[in-house]
């Protein structure tokens, strides 16, 4: 089986980066967001505010951990796929050295 190695390396790096954009925009806006919020601390809206964000925070960061290790596992097959496609090859060659078992001859 073929594979476009460069093209499933590429869609690893994208599903990493999923995670580290929103990680890197909570993180942006968390300043903000706390900034706004001090002195109403008294107020039931603003409480449960904080709560969400932080429970927001929490996910994102699973998120971002997640994104990075299937990124990673992405990338891993698809090198995997290559070493292992070589090895078939080189085990194929060695049993039929002469090439008869090629279609065309070639070899």
């Amino acid at each position: 089986m073929q594979i476009d190695e460069e093209r499933v390396h590429g869609t690893g790096t994208r599903i990493r980066r999923v995670g580290e954009d929103a990680r890197s925009y909570l993180t942006r806006m968390a300043g903000p967001m706390r900034a706004a919020t001090q002195g109403n601390d008294g107020l039931s809206a603003v409480h449960t505010l904080r709560q969400v964000l932080e429970r927001l925070y929490t996910n994102t960061e699973a998120t971002a951990a997640a994104s990075v290790t299937n990124g990673d596992n992405v990338m891993t097959a698809a090198y995997s796929h290559r070493v292992t496609d070589i090895a078939q090859a080189r085990a194929f060659a060695a049993f039929d050295p002469a090439g008869v078992g090629c279609d065309d001859g070639s070899r």
